[in-house]
């Protein structure tokens, strides 16, 4: 092994909260990092899940089994002298359980702003520091929804209105980046419809009470949005459409992306400097015949351009928790469009399959339909996948990590393809160029 290369040690914690107040432990006098303080919860054994390293932790620590609510709410890295550590936190409520405080020296509940009282570990402090910005956040949100999520009146923003000499033709539609605190509630309202109420994500306490899809990436992220303009207002317009963007420079201190929750980005990262995250696609169940989504691409060709990006990269899901539906696209994925191993990003948690179990599927080719819209307009511009796909019950998806590297000689080719927009595949995966 090279001597370079450090340990990586994965540690999930809770966040467990009651009346505005986080539940930290004190680490014992004679232990490890001897009387500072953390978030509840521990290291990742080999061949555990989150979740079941988590149930462990509360249970020695705590004497109790929390239940896990939702999907990790952010994730922390931190790099120490002899390992490199990611720190995963995830909702936590105790559902009135008694608890004690067994293996650590003491416990306490603190507000946000007693943080700076305590000595907290360097990953937790991090962690604190960016659930401080999330509740802001989330706060002014509370706060500013007085809209009835529940109807389309969430998803209508505000705009500029355009007189008959500027817009003759009366342009239906705007594309743009959004900038007011109104576009990005408006975009969140959008996906919590499509994922939560069409899909049946499981959508968190906090979630659920402001009907938005929202994390910490939100607010680091540049959103591509596409409007409608209503027919009987000319200063207002729906949010149909939406694309999250993060770029590698624009993430918080010891934030990593998104997709890290799952897989190892570093072989990618270590290879490009520029580099992008795409995520969090959705459109309007009314206009998904292909117009808003041409749009989203177009724009995000004009993004790619302006930002000189090198690579592509995010999340690309299946319906479905049962990888089996999914074999013939899986074994022909792993035969022809696996991300080169240099560059591949290397899955992280347990609840995943290996794609190379379906490579003896002699179901033959996959049909354009079994491959979802978004992920078939990645293949077509030459786009490659993870050797793993990850089981994600809380969307009720399988997902693999899809990589799309603009290198020089082809960049011209692939920005072209980019910029006529999506279209179904006229020919086979493995025709695909």
């Amino acid at each position: 092994m090279d001597p370079s290369i450090k340990p990586r040690m994965r540690i999930v914690c809770g966040e467990v909260r009651q009346d505005g107040r986080y539940l930290i432990l004190q680490r014992r006098a004679d232990g490890t990092l001897p009387l500072q303080w953390q978030f509840p919860g521990g290291r990742v054994r080999p061949g555990e899940s989150d979740h079941e390293a988590l149930y462990r932790s509360f249970q020695e620590r705590l004497g109790c089994r929390p239940q896990i609510v939702g999907e990790p709410l952010l994730q922390v890295t931190h790099e120490y002298a002899d390992y490199d550590l990611t720190l995963v936190l995830y909702r936590c409520d105790l559902g009135g359980q008694e608890y004690r405080a067994d293996r650590v020296q003491a416990l306490a509940w603190i507000s946000k702003e007693e943080f700076d009282g305590y000595e907290l570990l360097a990953a937790d402090r991090r962690t604190a520091e960016l659930l401080s910005m999330r509740d802001v956040t989330t706060n002014q949100l509370s706060l500013d929804s007085v809209l009835d999520p529940n109807t389309e009146s969430a998803l209508v923003v505000p705009i500029e209105p355009a007189s008959d000499a500027q817009e003759p033709h009366g342009r239906q539609f705007i594309v743009k980046v959004a900038s007011t605190r109104e576009e990005i509630r408006a975009l969140q309202a959008l996906r919590f419809q499509v994922f939560y109420d069409e899909m049946h994500a499981k959508a968190d306490p906090t979630l659920a009470r402001l009907k938005l899809d929202m994390d910490i990436w939100d607010t680091v992220a540049e959103h591509l949005i596409v409007l409608q303009r209503l027919p009987d207002q000319k200063d207002r317009a729906m949010v149909v459409g939406t694309l999250r963007l993060v770029r590698r420079e624009r993430l918080l201190p010891g934030l990593s992306f998104y997709t890290a929750q799952s897989f190892d980005l570093s072989p990618l990262l270590a290879s490009f400097d520029r580099v992008v995250e795409v995520g969090r696609f959705c459109v309007a169940r009314h206009l998904r015949g292909g117009r808003v989504i041409l749009m989203l691409w177009n724009q995000l060709t004009d993004f790619v351009n302006t930002h000189e990006t090198q690579a592509l990269f995010g999340c690309g899901s299946f319906h479905g928790t049962d990888p089996q539906e999914h074999q013939a696209v899986f074994a022909e994925l792993y035969r022809t469009r696996l991300v080169p191993e240099q560059f591949r990003p290397r899955v992280t948690v347990p609840n995943h399959v290996a794609l190379e179990q379906f490579a003896a599927s002699t179901e033959g080719p996959p049909a354009k339909s079994e491959l979802p819209p978004l992920i078939r307009s990645y293949l077509r511009l030459g786009a490659q996948v993870s050797d793993a796909a990850i089981i994600d019950e809380q969307f009720n998806t399988v997902y693999v990590c899809i990589v799309l590297i603009l290198d020089a000689e082809r960049m011209s080719q692939q920005q072209t393809s980019l910029a006529k927009g999506w279209a179904p595949l006229k020919e086979k995966v493995r025709e695909t160029t």
